[in-house]
């Protein structure tokens, strides 16, 4: 590793850093020899009178204090060279420490600017360490947003400076490049020898990324926010689709009571429409928050969004236009109907909202889209798509909205309308359909949501519509659950096909009524949640009284059992709740056809 000129740490206890010279160790001592030899020379002249003796004696005397002399110099000269040695082997090594620390660490002094630093470059400004030395460290620590201010940084710094106490926080800073990084920070005065601190003079900043990690602790929240979603879904669930079978099985019934009335049929045609709507909403979120896993089936996607479009094209206001571009009607992807159905909506209904005065234009489009490792598009992986793209006029987005837009109860509309579940519930289908959604806006340049499905090869045939339900010849049925709504509208819509239907909301007074009687009811349609008794509690004890009693069971909530243990009680089929009229009706003959 390159040594790199440093200025000293501590000035009052550095090294110069240079070798000394021959004449700055020698000089002392040669002016001690010399006057150690003018000594002796006088006091050989004084000692004899001859001019023989004295040439003779005085250089023996000079030789003789000469070398013990020139000894000890070598000697204090290998010491000291030993030593300076020493200090530089030490200097390396700290400076080989400093400069393998996987941290970006700045010497900043009370003018806050840049002193020293343990890298060539520094990676969040980009430039080389020349370019830095000396410079204001706000120069460098830049904040991520436009208008973001480092003013608590700076703030900490000083207290670091007055307190000699160390310090940390996270700061997002923005490259020159444009793109941000979550940086640990870490203010430590800077320590000296003796273990003191020269806060005075310098404060260590050491700075690690920690981006990955902010990102993944942004991952983790998601996650809990879809844990709460779910939560909150599951609760909610049983009650709302109790109220929607009974909303649904009455529209129909009175739907099927008005045939000489066309606007009324026209009208409880939309009502149903909106209802069934509503259930699929609720089975997405649960599908959403994992808990309801539905199996996806072979499907044309291009009648479903030309369906939902006529739908949303009578809520939206007639200043905004709606453009329809399908370029494939035969291709198919793996879904529910729901799901699809779920994505157009939502998304727009997130553009209409986008466009402010209420006049614009939103654009749907369906294509063929072939992803490859080189593509524009790196959302999705490379395969055969289907191109869902939802474009509008609108006000756009910056670029903070765009990574929150899929965050679940984020929105930008004032309290009271809007709650933020639209476009989390989209990115929610998308990812379990393992497809791949993108976002492209701009502010006052609009917003254009691209959803990747992966495309099916072979072509599939519309499905035949199911035959009506036949009528019954008088079978018994006996339901049991405890919404009276829902009693009562079961009573009726089978009553209206021709079976016998007698209805409980009381789970232990429908048990004590079939023990009087088990041979009085041919076929038992129950709740799974109710009070003192489940419905699969009550099955067990049905089937004790009569093995070959065919049982439906009807739940609002289908993680409560599965299809596993429905068998192993019994149970015939599960019936998830809300059910149309037709379902109903098949579910029943189906089950007394077998029995």
């Amino acid at each position: 590793m390159p040594e790199h000129p440093q200025t000293p740490l501590f000035p009052d206890k550095a090294t110069s850093g240079r070798r000394p010279s021959g004449k700055d160790r020698i000089t002392p001592v040669a002016a001690a020899a010399l006057l150690l030899q003018m000594i002796a020379l006088g006091l050989a002249l004084g000692m004899t009178g001859a001019g023989t003796a004295l040439w003779l004696s005085a250089p023996a005397i000079c030789l003789a204090i000469d070398i013990p002399l020139i000894l000890f110099a070598r000697r204090r000269q290998a010491a000291f060279l030993a030593r300076f040695e020493a200090l530089k082997r030490s200097e390396r090594h700290y400076r080989y420490l400093l400069h393998s620390m996987p941290d970006e660490i700045l010497l900043i002094d009370r003018d806050l600017r840049i002193r020293d630093m343990n890298r060539d470059r520094l990676t969040i400004a980009d430039q080389d360490r020349a370019d830095i030395i000396g410079r204001p460290c706000m120069e460098i620590l830049r904040p991520a947003a436009p208008d973001g201010n480092l003013g608590e940084l700076w703030a900490k710094i000083e207290r670091v400076f007055q307190s000699q106490s160390p310090c940390k926080c996270r700061q997002e800073i923005r490259a020159p490049q444009g793109e941000r990084a979550w940086k640990d920070l870490r203010l430590s005065p800077l320590i000296n020898g003796d273990g003191g601190a020269s806060g005075a003079h310098r404060v260590i900043l050491a700075m690690r990324d920690v981006t990955r990690e902010v990102s993944l602790e942004g991952q983790l929240r998601q996650a809990q926010k879809m844990e709460a979603i779910g939560t909150l879904a599951g609760g909610i669930a049983h009650d709302f689709n109790n109220h929607l079978m009974t909303i649904i099985l009455n529209i129909e019934y009175a739907a099927r009571h008005c045939e000489k009335m066309p606007a009324v049929a026209e009208s409880l045609h939309m009502a149903l429409t909106a209802s069934e709507r509503a259930r699929d909403l609720v089975d997405q979120i649960l599908t959403f928050s994992r808990k309801n896993e539905r199996v996806a089936r072979p499907l044309m996607i291009e009648p479903i969004i030309k369906e939902s479009l006529k739908m949303i094209r009578s809520s939206l206001p007639a200043t905004i236009e709606l453009d329809q571009q399908i370029m494939t009607e035969t291709d198919a992807v793996m879904a529910e109907p729901g799901q699809i159905q779920q994505i157009v909506i939502n998304l727009c209904a997130n553009a209409a909202q986008a466009i402010t005065g209420g006049k614009g234009r939103i654009t749907v489009s369906l294509a063929e889209e072939q992803v490859t490792s080189g593509s524009e598009t790196p959302g999705p992986a490379p395969g055969d798509y289907l191109r869902l793209t939802v474009s509008d006029t609108g006000r756009g987005m910056d670029p903070g909205l765009v990574r929150r837009i899929f965050d679940p109860f984020f929105t930008t509309k004032p309290p009271g309308q809007g709650v933020g579940m639209g476009l989390s519930l989209v990115h929610g289908i998308v990812r379990s359909l393992n497809g791949a959604i993108e976002v492209k806006s701009a502010p006052e340049k609009g917003s254009r949501f691209d959803v990747y499905l992966p495309r099916l090869k072979e072509p599939v045939r519309p499905e035949a519509p199911l035959p009506l339900p036949c009528r019954a010849n008088g079978g018994r049925v006996l339901i049991v659950d405890d919404e009276e709504t829902v009693v009562n509208v079961v009573m009726k819509t089978l009553g209206d096909v021709g079976y016998l239907v007698t209805g409980e909301t009381d789970p232990l007074r429908a048990l004590s009524a079939f023990k009087a009687d088990p041979l009085r009811f041919d076929l038992v349609i129950t709740d799974l949640t109710m009070p003192q008794l489940t419905g699969e509690e009550l099955s067990r004890k049905l089937l004790q009284l009569r093995p070959d009693l065919p049982i439906i069971l009807t739940t609002g909530y289908g993680e409560l059992i599965t299809n596993e243990q429905a068998r192993e009680a019994g149970i015939r089929a599960i019936m998830s709740k809300p059910v149309t009229a037709g379902k109903l009706i098949s579910h029943v003959n189906t089950a007394l056809a077998e029995n």
